[in-house]
């Protein structure tokens, strides 16, 4: 892995991003975030990294200088109905519904004109719930910072074990959707509100919020209901979360669209899946590798944030990534 990982960070220095624009299939670009925020946001900063205002700004900034933004109803006329898209072209995307989408991001991208698409985990639209992941952070930045917490979490969960600071922390940055119920068990033996921080910091955007975007011309899709791994789910389970996050959106807000993009990724999610769900959704959004997928109505997106690398080198990793793809013939998401 240390090998591939120097090999592609060569190939990223000595390719010019002339050759990416000549050469890449890369579009319609359809790059995703999670936050932008010069704050650092506790219910994330242990997460992922995330870009600040001028990080995003410059990104923004270079795409625009080469690719044409286009809306979602440009992708899904051209997917859904043969439309030509310009050559070089971009949709921007977001997920989990954080509410500096509508403080930051949105301020930005209406005073360039640049549309977007806002994903939603409907579980937690108005502050109703924490995901299971946001939880984890929180009590992560608490232990950290608090000793006593971290020696009685410790003490419960491995008794006589001398677990290191990061092992703990590691430990619960791991913990699934499943076994969400020890990280209120943790967050109890803590001291700590979840239902106070909701309150206290409105970490999602609310219905208000989302109108008013919508109003200024964004989009908006389900992200499940409450972010779950859908490797981690049955069929059932895997329609469950997305029929009703999708009917929800879509009723709720008035919507003459309905998309989905799977949280976390959908490598697992089969071909099955997507019969069943062909007549509830115009277009699905993936976050796995830049591969050709089989399903033509599920397209795949760039992590813009994950390296916090600017947006020429990402473009630049992805367009290497699917050309190493293309010559191991791995290049194309082939469905069960």
């Amino acid at each position: 892995m240390r090998f591939y990982t120097r090999f592609i960070h060569t190939l990223i220095q000595i390719t010019p991003i002339w050759l990416v624009d000549k050469f890449s299939d890369l579009t319609p670009l359809i790059p995703y975030y999670h936050m932008v925020s010069n704050e650092r946001i506790i219910h994330v900063c242990h997460l992922y990294p995330y870009k600040n205002e001028k990080q995003f700004i410059d990104d923004i900034d270079f795409l625009c200088s080469r690719y044409q933004p286009i809306s979602l109803v440009d992708i899904i006329d051209h997917i859904k109905h043969g439309k030509k898209l310009k050559k070089m072209s971009f949709l921007l995307t977001f997920d989990d519904g954080y509410s500096q989408m509508y403080s930051v991001v949105a301020p930005i991208l209406a005073k360039k004109g640049i549309p977007a698409v806002f994903f939603l985990n409907t579980g937690f639209i108005d502050n109703k719930a924490l995901s299971y992941k946001n939880k984890a952070s929180i009590i992560v930045e608490h232990i950290i910072n608090d000793e006593t917490s971290f020696n009685k979490i410790k003490h419960q969960l491995f008794y006589f074990f001398n677990v290191p600071l990061n092992e703990l922390t590691n430990y619960i940055l791991s913990i699934k959707y499943k076994e969400a119920g020890i990280l209120d068990f943790i967050a109890e033996l803590c001291g700590i509100s979840f239902a106070d921080y909701l309150k206290l910091n409105r970490p999602y955007l609310n219905g208000a919020q989302i109108r008013k975007m919508i109003d200024m011309g964004f989009y908006f899709g389900a992200h499940s209901k409450d972010h779950p791994l859908y490797a981690d789910l049955s069929l059932e389970g895997q329609l469950n979360q997305t029929i009703e996050s999708l009917r929800f959106i879509t009723k709720e807000f008035e919507l003459p669209y309905s998309i989905f993009a799977f949280p976390h990724h959908d490598l697992s999610v089969t071909k099955e899946f997507f019969l069943e769900i062909e007549n509830q959704t115009d277009l699905t959004f993936g976050t796995g590798p830049i591969k050709t997928d089989s399903v033509t109505t599920n397209l795949h997106r760039i992590n813009f944030e994950k390296t916090l690398e600017p947006a020429g080198t990402n473009l630049k990793r992805s367009f290497i990534e699917k050309e190493i793809y293309r010559l191991l013939k791995i290049a194309i998401i082939e469905r069960n």
